[in-house]
């Protein structure tokens, strides 16, 4: 949802992370070029793949992504960054359910909840289990992803219908200037039935954008809880009033029923060998 205006910084981490990635196979084996160990040089290798990974979600591409946690996990699986990462992929996908037990597993491995927190406080919200999902955001705002866990705390304030501590949560944003205050804001007013506010604001925010918007807007307060996360999180949207966001209306499992799984590439369903059909995969990956 944040994601437009970070593109092209995105797009040139991404060109540097090839030369990061390509250079332990240039050096064939030694390490004398970056005076580490191979440990040293390992866990490096797999930071850069993870980061690889989060500039890939953010660039909205979730299938180079998990290609890049798969690699990552291929080649340190006792790491909880492919872990977290993979949850957050499944997360962007809209599929909550298999999200839970990557951040269960990353967890037990020993990453700090405020981690990963954002995501898996999204993945409640798409279950439409809003306090758990607010419990999550407030963990995360001392992690790496504050701001966006502060505008997704906001949302999911509204969607439980608490437009006044939505708006107290967005104001330190809103006094830093962050530039997408006033499309949270627009959500906001949306998704606690104030739809006359929630125009005002995105035409404040995007002029003449009415006629494009109104339908959105209107129809978002007769969403289930999980159907309004996805709207304004992800913009899964129902097309027809019979759809329904089918993991946002499935309980979720117990917390002691979630199955701790080990990421491959063969689960993800991606084969980083053979199937390169992403761009920034193998632009990345190339080298």
């Amino acid at each position: 949802m944040m994601r437009g205006s970070m593109q092209f910084r995105l797009a040139g981490a991404l060109v540097a992370l090839t030369c990061a990635i390509a250079a332990p196979v240039t050096a064939q084996g030694s390490y004398s070029a970056y005076d580490e160990s191979a440990s040293t040089a390992l866990a490096r290798y797999v930071r850069t793949l993870i980061g690889a990974g989060r500039a890939a979600l953010a660039l909205g591409d979730a299938q180079a992504a998990a290609g890049f946690f798969a690699r990552a996990d291929d080649a340190n699986s006792n790491s909880p960054l492919p872990q977290a990462g993979m949850g957050a992929v499944s997360v962007a996908n809209g599929d909550p359910q298999t999200a839970l037990p990557y951040f269960q597993r990353a967890q037990q491995l020993g990453a700090p909840p405020a981690t990963f927190a954002c995501d898996r406080g999204l993945a409640y919200d798409l279950l439409g289990q809003q306090a758990k999902a607010q419990a999550d955001y407030r963990v995360a705002l001392n992690g790496p992803d504050g701001d966006e866990a502060r505008r997704r705390l906001a949302l999911s304030l509204a969607i439980s219908g608490d437009r006044n501590s939505a708006l107290q949560t967005l104001a330190p944003l809103s006094a830093r200037g962050d530039s997408a205050v006033p499309r949270v804001r627009a959500f906001i007013f949306a998704l606690t039935g104030d739809s006359n506010a929630a125009m005002t604001a995105i035409n404040a925010a995007m002029p003449g954008s009415w006629a494009r918007v109104a339908p959105f807007v209107q129809r978002l307060p007769s969403l289930s809880a999980g159907q309004r996360a996805a709207a304004v999180n992800l913009g899964i949207f129902p097309d027809t009033g019979d759809t329904s966001y089918a993991s946002a209306t499935t309980p979720a499992p117990p917390a002691d029923r979630l199955a701790p799984r080990r990421v491959s590439s063969r689960r993800f369903g991606f084969n980083w060998q053979a199937e390169r059909t992403s761009p920034i995969f193998r632009a990345v990956m190339s080298g």
